[in-house]
């Protein structure tokens, strides 16, 4: 019985370090680090976008009704969790009247926020605040600009991953200037490729 057990013991005691090594592999596993929340807007991470499209003005006040050109260019800053601070430079071909060609010009900041990546789909939100200003180019190139109006721009679209430093955008943006006689309303249609620096990643 005493060889026996002590057959036993000794089996114990060879199994334990198989078990220790085993629980220390298990500890020192990687952890699944969770996916990329968006193409723009990681922490630090800075883009450029150039686009370009069509927009369409509100019929009740337009005399220009008619859809035209939009092109513009916007840089990004991400600040973490799928948001990032915008800035956006939009020129608007807005139509003619007879002779006189109508032109718009928008300045805003903004902020926009990606929902959870779907494949290399990324569906987002946006808001834009800044200035909108109007103005007619004459025959002979004289130029008269309108007052310069406060506006805010609510959009959604989506970015299709080429790969991790390009992605083409398509969205669209409702641009309502707010004042006690404003310029008509715009939709915009607008198509980009957006360039992403990130900062050491």
């Amino acid at each position: 019985m005493k060889t026996i057990a002590a057959l036993i013991l000794g089996a114990a005691l060879c199994t334990l370090p198989s078990f220790a090594q085993t629980g220390a592999q298990v500890a020192a596993a990687p952890v699944a680090q969770p996916e990329r929340p968006t193409a723009f807007a990681d922490r630090g991470d800075f883009t450029i976008e150039g686009f370009g499209g069509v927009n369409g003005s509100g019929t009740e006040r337009s005399s220009v009704p008619t859809a035209s050109a939009s092109a513009g260019v916007q840089v990004g800053k991400g600040i973490g969790r799928g948001m990032a601070f915008t800035g956006t430079y939009l020129f608007d071909e807005v139509g003619k009247l007879g002779t006189v060609s109508v032109n718009a010009k928008e300045f805003d900041i903004g902020l926009l926020g990606a929902f959870r990546k779907r494949g290399r789909m990324e569906p987002y939100f946006r808001f834009d605040a800044g200035g909108y200003n109007q103005h007619w180019r004459f025959t002979g190139g004289k130029i008269a600009d309108g007052a310069t109006q406060f506006a805010v721009a609510p959009g959604a679209g989506f970015l299709l991953t080429i790969n991790r430093f390009i992605a083409l955008d398509f969205g669209v943006r409702a641009v309502f200037p707010v004042a006690s006689d404003p310029l008509p309303w715009q939709i915009q249609g607008l198509v980009g490729v957006v360039f992403r620096a990130s900062r050491g990643r």
